[in-house]
């Protein structure tokens, strides 16, 4: 059971001024509460342990935020409309409509709130503090910001039902390295990576600039960005172990001059200074059909490296032999062979320049099916990281819960065997080698697609409208970059909705959500239900 209740307030004043049209303030704000994670005991561990969560997670679980804060001016420079706003504010560029990561990227998101029953885009966009502004001439708009406070995404708590990396989060962790023992014993006996506090960017350095041409010649907006922002995504790094027995013959290293730690440690990094360049074009044939598309380029795009070769790393793992088992240590002692990495942070990413390309149809059909209106939009995205390493180089993404690939060490010497299944001391250290394959990881090109369907009968029943809608999503080859992946090969998405509308005030709707296929899919088993009944006045 969940209450959701939003209140905006407006406020505008129209001066007696020669360049100035009017000034105000706008304020939105939410509050949320979940009666089921707030008060009861129904969080459970990947071994069905049920728990409660941890304090900030029930703190989340009843919440108030401050959404939209700002003051605004329009008025008139040189004769040329132009406006000014700041504060807490929404801004969306580009193109896209359900692919994340092309040009709007400037509002982090909410996760959480997004599967929330009832949710709405406003829910969803995290308003950011900054300047903007804007001012037209003819054809032709400039924009621009300036935030002067950064924001990161919000993803799922640990523990809850959508969660799949339940180390994020605030007050989440430790990484637990007990494999199958309960967690009482992993706890007692310190067999677990502890969280080091989160490695958050500066709120300064973001800004970005926009350039949007209304062309006759093309029929349509074409428009130009530019941006620099921190990353609103959460990266995992380590610090490497320091124990007080190392086996020097195989290469492990121990620094007396710090304290010592058996096992590795982790951190939450957001990296700063990621650059972006965007080109996008928007325009409706005469038949009535609205067609958009953008292109966007990131030149230092951060690249999660695959968090099981990073712990194993931490831990400075050898193969019977003495080879080393992770390659990203084997990349980091090739790279610094002088270094003593025993105690020290190592960051959990690689940048390399990624594109975007994305587009968007949008076509209504009037009076088909009995119904008023049928609404068709669907969505089409590709991504392409240049430069990426083989994956015998370097694994990039795939969630931790896939455990580790099959190709931990190359080469005939190796006499140890990750894959082979066992317990601890049995032949083979593998409780679940199902996943030990060498695919799922961030791949050069991966593309998919998002459509809807809606059928809209106005006064359908008792004077309410009634809208059907069909959702599907299909990544159909490839698996982008990490955290936030859009494309996992073969996932597939359906959502089936049925909303009811009286006289714009009141409003009821059941949703169906299915996730399927893919094998790399860590959502395939969070089917849900979501029904809302709302009021607006």
């Amino acid at each position: 059971t969940f209450i959701n209740g939003r209140l905006d307030i407006f406020s505008q004043y129209f001066p007696q001024a020669r360049n100035i049209d009017r000034v105000g303030g706008f304020l939105r704000t939410r509050y949320s509460y979940d009666f089921e994670l707030r008060d009861e005991r129904r969080s459970k561990d990947p071994v069905g342990q049920r728990r409660s969560l941890t304090p900030q997670g029930r703190d989340d679980a009843a919440r108030g935020d401050i959404l939209d804060a700002y003051v605004f001016i329009d008025g008139f420079v040189a004769d040329m409309p132009a406006s000014l706003r700041y504060g807490r504010q929404v801004l969306n560029w580009g193109e896209s409509t359900f692919i994340q990561g092309g040009i709007n990227t400037t509002s982090p998101l909410n996760a959480t709130a997004a599967r929330q029953p009832g949710a709405e885009l406003e829910d969803i966009l995290i308003p950011v503090e900054m300047l903007y502004g804007n001012i037209t001439r003819g054809n032709l708009t400039l924009e621009g910001f300036l935030q002067t406070k950064w924001e990161s995404s919000e993803v799922d708590n640990c523990g809850t039902y959508f969660s799949t990396a339940d180390v994020v989060a605030d007050g989440c962790g430790p990484v637990l390295l007990g494999g199958q023992a309960p967690d009482f014993q992993v706890i007692e006996d310190e067999v677990f990576a502890p969280r080091e506090g989160d490695v958050e960017p500066s709120d300064r350095g973001q800004f970005g600039i926009a350039a949007r041409y209304f062309s006759d010649a093309l029929d349509g907006e074409i428009g130009f960005y530019y941006q620099r922002l921190h990353s609103r995504l959460p990266y995992l790094g380590g610090r490497v172990n320091n124990p007080d027995a190392p086996a020097p013959e195989l290469g492990q290293d121990s620094n007396p001059d710090l304290p010592q730690a058996d096992f590795p440690s982790y951190f939450v990094e957001y990296p700063e200074d990621i650059d972006q360049f965007g080109i996008s074009y928007s325009t409706t044939t005469r038949g009535g059909t609205s067609i958009g598309g953008e292109y966007s380029y990131k030149r230092n795009q951060p690249l999660q490296i695959n968090t099981i070769y990073l712990i194993s790393g931490g831990n400075q793992l050898r193969s019977p032999n003495g080879d080393i088992i992770s390659k990203y240590e084997r990349k980091l002692r090739a790279d610094n062979p002088d270094d003593n990495l025993a105690g020290q942070r190592v960051k959990g990413f690689d940048t390399f320049g990624v594109s975007q390309l994305q587009g968007t149809v949008l076509h209504f059909v009037d009076r088909v099916m009995g119904a008023d209106r049928l609404v068709f939009l669907t969505e089409v995205g590709a991504t392409y990281v240049h430069g990426l390493p083989d994956t015998d180089e370097q694994e990039f993404g795939r969630s931790g819960v896939f455990g580790i690939g099959n190709r931990p060490v190359e080469g005939a010497e190796f006499t140890g065997d990750n894959c082979v299944e066992g317990r601890d001391g049995a032949i083979g250290q593998n409780i679940n080698p199902s996943n030990c394959r060498g695919d799922g990881y961030t791949t050069s090109f991966s593309w998919g697609y998002r459509t809807v369907l809606a059928l809209q009968y106005s006064n359908a029943f008792m004077g309410a409208n009634v809208t059907p809608q069909l959702f599907f999503s299909h990544d159909v080859k490839g698996f982008s970059p990490e955290p936030g992946p859009n494309f996992q090969e073969d996932n597939k998405q359906l959502g089936l909705t049925l909303a009811f509308d009286y006289q714009n005030s009141y409003a009821a709707e059941i949703t169906y959500n299915t996730f399927f296929d893919g094998r790399y899919n860590d959502v395939r088993d969070r089917d849900f239900i979501a029904a809302s009944v709302s009021y607006t006045f």
